[in-house]
């Protein structure tokens, strides 16, 4: 009995039905384990269906919502609550972008749109580079769960980098001897103390309100960010200045919390707590507004405390910017360059005052 012909791609090997075909420069063959005509149709369209799905056995595509999933199942345990709070606003900002986006479209136009979009929106410089980094290291992580070939976010960045879109200058912000005297003259003690801590050990807020009384040991006259706190992850020690150890002394027996600061209940005294983070920069905005110490965008802010704590060591104390690095816990020396350059152009002002007898208007940058 002669066989039907079969179309193309089709064939007949004995009494059953094989296909052959050839897609992306590869040959793709096999049985269909049927000698009805309609039916191996049927089943190759159904192989070419698959191989169209998995982009014909390459890499399988995934979308930003995919890797936003996995990206916080894997990453986010090893974050520090700061930071994930950091990365999950700025995901929330990739979200209005790349919302169901396949990761491998994620290429320089639709990161040129992302980026123009936000500055429509007056979002700054810092922020878009934030937000563009967050999607770089989940782009990295998505190599290694082989579900892309490049990181075309971080060629983004390090090209734009070239062309304009950098972070804004730090802030140089800090509180000068006048200014921290006014402020502590008017804060109320508990206040008061905290903000002495922050000047005399330039702890970060997590840091210093994380801290154990465990923490400190008098004998060394020191205190320990354990590295668990620390924004780096490494442990670091500082010593503790006299009017620091003054503060320890008079909160280290109060109430039965093993935390140095606490609520006025007796509370873990969570400055990332909503209610309680207001009510500490309240108090703290509060002072700076007795103090009589001008309003705006100037106002010095919380963490302003810890750059005053540099500024202290630097011009008070004369130490090394390699002791200050130790000191803050940066990441390296450049890092606290960075951030203390501008204090050198304020010494090279008052020296060319001094050379001339003269008094010359600059500002701080």
């Amino acid at each position: 009995m002669r066989k039907p012909n079969l179309p193309r791609n089709l064939y007949w090997r004995g009494d059953t039905i094989h296909y052959r075909f050839k897609a992306k420069g590869k040959d793709y063959f096999g049985p269909l384990e049927t000698s009805d005509p309609a039916e191996a149709q049927s089943r190759l369209d159904v192989i070419k269906r698959e191989l169209i799905a998995t982009h014909f056995g390459e890499k399988p595509r995934r979308t930003f919502n995919e890797a936003v999933v996995r990206f916080q199942e894997d990453h986010f345990r090893h974050l520090r609550p700061n930071t994930r709070r950091r990365y999950v606003a700025s995901i929330a900002n990739l979200f209005e972008k790349f919302d169901a986006v396949q990761l491998n479209e994620i290429r320089s136009g639709l990161l040129s749109e992302f980026e123009a979009e936000r500055w429509e929106d007056g979002v700054a410089a810092s922020t878009i580079i934030h937000d563009l980094r967050v999607l770089s290291v989940m782009m990295t992580r998505a190599e290694e769960w082989e579900w892309v070939d490049g990181n075309r976010p971080k060629a983004f960045i390090r090209a734009r980098a070239l062309t304009g879109l950098v972070a804004g200058a730090p802030r140089t912000r800090y509180l000068d001897h006048t200014e921290e005297a006014g402020i502590l003259a008017v804060a109320s003690d508990r206040i008061r103390d905290r903000i002495v801590w922050a000047i005399d050990t330039g702890m970060r807020k997590e840091e210093q309100f994380s801290l154990l009384k465990s923490d400190v040991d008098l004998a060394r006259n020191e205190v320990t960010v354990r590295a668990e706190i620390a924004k780096s992850g490494k442990a670091r020690r500082i010593p503790l200045l006299p009017r620091a150890r003054d503060v320890f002394e008079r909160h280290k027996s109060e109430m039965r919390s093993p935390h140095l600061f606490v609520t006025e209940a007796g509370h873990r005294y969570s400055p990332n707590s909503p209610t309680i983070g207001d009510t500490l920069e309240a108090a703290y905005n509060r002072a700076v507004k007795l103090g009589h110490i001008p309003a705006g965008k100037d106002a010095p802010n919380w963490h302003d405390l810890r750059r005053t704590c540099g500024c202290r060591l630097l011009q008070d104390r004369k130490m090394s910017m390699e002791e200050v690095c130790h000191w803050l816990g940066h990441s390296s020396v450049t890092v606290t360059e960075k951030h203390y350059a501008f204090l050198r152009v304020d010494e090279l002002h008052r020296a060319v005052e001094r050379s001339e007898g003269t008094v010359l208007p600059f500002k701080r940058a």
